[in-house]
């Protein structure tokens, strides 16, 4: 099963576009606008980044000193 990304939704009471990040509610602006998409594509990619860190952490795996990559 391929895990799915986090929607893109609108949220009424705050009439803009609205996604939602390990629990936390991020406002992206005017529903729709490309500015909105643009925050959403990019807030979603780091959030993977992270996901995909920190699942390199559970498996065992650590950070090399002063180079950021992932080592047994």
């Amino acid at each position: 099963m391929t895990p799915r990304h986090p929607s893109y939704r609108y949220h009424k009471a705050r009439h803009c576009a609205v996604v939602t990040l390990d629990g936390k509610d991020h406002y992206l602006g005017a529903y729709n606008s490309p500015d909105s998409w643009e925050t959403y594509h990019r807030l979603v990619a780091e959030w993977l980044v992270r996901r995909r860190s920190l699942a390199g952490f559970q498996r065992g795996y650590r950070r090399a000193p002063g180079t950021g990559l992932l080592q047994r």
